[in-house]
């Protein structure tokens, strides 16, 4: 954090982030497999869109995700020290509110013109039973201003793993399902909701299949 204070290099902070979240994923017993992970890069600034259905689901993600800025609930940027380092590597905090929300929206579709990845949870709070839940439009209408790309992402394990409303952890497998990028060319703000249920049909699809060996 001194290091990023002084040469203002927020990847110094971000970096330090993701060796932690790397090490407390391997603490937990995680055994991530990564489907298709070539479509994390598609050439272009992405939103990567995931189910959320655990506390785990935010640090284990980021780290088989190329530089991202995460949109949080406002609560966590008042943690000490994680809380600054989140600010200091562009989190966006996000609030209740239509003012507020809107000028969440307005920052992270700034974050995503200057080149930012993003990664965000539209559903706004972990499942309680793993079943998938209405998606919030927000961060689909900054991709379209930003012509940003979606890129979608199943994840499966995690709930199992640490469920809603428990703290320990147990061990287990883990499978991300890199989805292609879906295009925002030619959408206007309008089409928000189509692409948002477009977006959830990939991920719920995904979560419905069988285990196949997993």
């Amino acid at each position: 954090m001194p290091l990023t204070m002084l040469t203002k290099d927020t990847n110094l902070v971000y970096w330090a982030g993701i060796r932690v979240a790397k090490f407390a994923t391997w603490l937990s017993g995680a055994k991530i497999t990564v489907e298709h992970p070539e479509n994390l890069r598609p050439g272009r600034p992405a939103v990567f869109i995931s189910n959320h259905a655990s506390n785990l689901d935010p640090p284990v993600i980021a780290t088989i995700l190329p530089r991202v800025v995460i949109m949080a609930k406002h609560q966590a940027f008042k943690i000490p020290i994680a809380g600054r380092a989140f600010l200091m590597a562009r989190f966006i905090p996000v609030y209740r509110g239509t003012e507020r929300a809107a000028q969440s929206v307005t920052i992270g579709t700034e974050r995503l013109k200057e080149g930012f990845n993003m990664l965000a949870f539209p559903e706004g709070t972990r499942s309680r039973d793993g079943q998938l839940q209405e998606f919030r439009h927000g961060v689909f209408l900054m991709a379209i201003r930003a012509n940003a790309v979606i890129v979608p992402i199943t994840t499966i394990g995690l709930r199992e793993m640490m469920p809603r409303g428990t703290f320990g952890i147990t061990p287990g497998p883990v499978r991300f399902i890199v989805h292609p990028a879906i295009s925002t060319d030619g959408l206007a703000e309008s089409d928000r909701g189509e692409l948002a249920e477009r977006t959830r049909a990939v991920i719920a699809a995904s979560l419905n299949e069988p285990p196949s060996g997993f």
